[in-house]
Formats: C-alpha cells, sequence, structure tokens
C-alpha cells in the first residue's frame, strides 16, 4: 500500500513539473482536431476559453464535447504577447461542469516550441506577478536547460 501511495505522488508530482500560470483576463483560442487515429483530418475550429498555461500544456473551458483520447491530436491557436502560438497535443482529462467542460491538454511542442512558449510565459509572469521572484528562476532556468540543446536565445526574440 505504502509503495502505492508513492507511486501516486510521482505521478502527481511529474504532472505538476511546471509551473500553471493562471489566466487573470479571458484569453479566447481556437482548437481543432488535426489527426484521428494517425489520419490527417481537416476539422472546423471551435472556440475555448483558456485557464491556465504552462510549457507542458494548458486548461480551458468549453460547451464542446471533445474525446479525451491519445490517439487523438489536436491544434491550440491563440495569440499573446504580440505572438501567433500555434501548438498540437492530446486531452489527458474532460470533467462537467455547470457551463459545459473543462479540460486538461498537454502541449506535443518541438524544443523552439517549447522556448517560445516558456519565454513568453516568463513575461506574462514578469507583468503579471513582479514579487514572484521563485517562479521567475524557475522558467529561467527552463530556458537555460533548453538552450543545452543548441538553441540560443537573441536579443528581440522571444
Amino acid at each position: 500500500m505504502f509503495q502505492s501511495m508513492q507511486h501516486e505522488r510521482a505521478e502527481a508530482d511529474n504532472r505538476r513539473r511546471h509551473v500553471r500560470l493562471q489566466l487573470a483576463e479571458q484569453s479566447h483560442a481556437l482548437i481543432r482536431i488535426v489527426k484521428l487515429e494517425g489520419y490527417e483530418v481537416d476539422m472546423n475550429p471551435g472556440v475555448i476559453l483558456l485557464e491556465n498555461l504552462s510549457p507542458d500544456g494548458c486548461g480551458f473551458r468549453t460547451g464542446l464535447r471533445f474525446p479525451a483520447h491519445s490517439k487523438v491530436i489536436y491544434k491550440v491557436e491563440w495569440e499573446t504577447e504580440g505572438k501567433r502560438m500555434e501548438l498540437r497535443g492530446t486531452i489527458r482529462w474532460r470533467s462537467k461542469d455547470e457551463n459545459g467542460y473543462r479540460y486538461g491538454l498537454r502541449f506535443l511542442p518541438n524544443i523552439a516550441e517549447r522556448m517560445l512558449l516558456t519565454g513568453i510565459l516568463n513575461r506574462l509572469i514578469l507583468k503579471t506577478c513582479p514579487g514572484q521572484e521563485r517562479i521567475h528562476r524557475l522558467y529561467r532556468s527552463q530556458i537555460g536547460a533548453d538552450r543545452s540543446f543548441g538553441f540560443v536565445q537573441r536579443k528581440g526574440k522571444f
């Protein structure tokens, strides 16, 4: 039993290895299914309300009911900090609420997309929570870790 509890705690820690930025302002985005069981599909987008963001994923609300399955790949598109973001991911969980559904989506970014999103999130945190130095250091360390893959942050980018 103790071993099972440790495993559950390790999984919970792994799910939250990045800080989630709760979005204070309503941030609408578009979502569409782009791949279904390995086949590319072209579907019309639906509107979602982003609730939180991290380098690993996002939480959102919508009245639309999407399947939460690893063989369904979604593309989420939104604009923040003057940058247009388009990231693919899979829905990890869905729950019903009073206005529709809440979802957790895990991004499937490449290294450049992850660096761009991390830089944007760092700027958002600096803007919204200037006193949260611990969070700023965490995001800076993630950007530094990504540099080890051969990417260098240049002035004016990210």
